[in-house]
């Protein structure tokens, strides 16, 4: 139905108003499903191992036109007094178009053990091959663990470190406050993953990532507070 007519030249105010109401709700719903990119470019977490500071995890944003580029880097390294007992490594890289992912690449020292994944968008879908994981094509909407993309909660997940295929268990909890690094709290939605990943995430009501937990091999805890 037309809101002007050559018969009836006048506006329908209420065809008009439930239009603008329709466009600033789309609006409203496409902003509330944006991805979370920090508009300075970068996102870091101080990493906490019982009390302890070893490290940090930290990203970095680059947006082009209609293509993301997310560069991770995670360096932890544990000593008892002045000797190294634990060093860990990680980059990882993963591009999205129109926040579909269409590349991936992943290496990882684990205290010596290497680990490697590439994965690339092809004609049958996103090809992935990892030293976990080996070679296969991963389900439609499976998004990288980096944790990064709230949206990763709501189907598979591929490891960065050597590309296994993830389906955790996904529980969703009230929000809280969480403690930031700087020891300001914000208000987080936690998010328990069991089954194949065993962590807590926590996303703010911006959806970004604000926290992580986790029990370490070792049975230490260790805690991601976010920079």
């Amino acid at each position: 139905m037309s809101v002007y007519t050559r018969s009836n030249a006048r506006f329908d105010r209420r065809a008009v108003l439930g239009g603008l109401a329709a466009l600033s709700m789309s609006r409203i719903a496409r902003a509330a499903d944006a991805l979370p990119i920090p508009a300075s470019g970068s996102l870091g977490f101080r990493i906490v191992r019982n009390g302890n500071a070893i490290g940090k995890h930290l990203l970095t944003f680059r947006q082009d036109g209609d293509t993301l580029r997310v560069e991770v880097a995670v360096d932890i390294v544990v000593t008892i007094g002045p000797i190294a007992v634990f060093r860990y490594i990680h980059r990882s890289s993963e591009t999205l178009r129109d926040d579909v992912l269409i590349a991936a690449d992943g290496r990882t020292n684990d205290d010596g053990k290497q680990a490697s994944m590439t994965a690339r968008l092809g004609p049958d879908g996103l090809q992935v091959q990892g030293s976990a994981g080996g070679n296969y094509v991963a389900p439609s909407g499976a998004m990288m663990a980096n944790h990064w993309n709230h949206r990763e909660l709501d189907g598979p997940m591929i490891n960065p470190q050597g590309g296994k295929l993830l389906r955790p268990v996904v529980t969703p909890y009230p929000e809280e406050l969480i403690a930031l690094a700087s020891g300001r709290n914000v208000a987080a939605r936690r998010f328990n993953l069991s089954g194949d990943a065993k962590l807590d995430l926590w996303y703010d009501r911006t959806q970004t990532w604000a926290a992580t937990r986790f029990v370490a091999e070792d049975g230490s805890e260790v805690l991601y507070e976010r920079l």
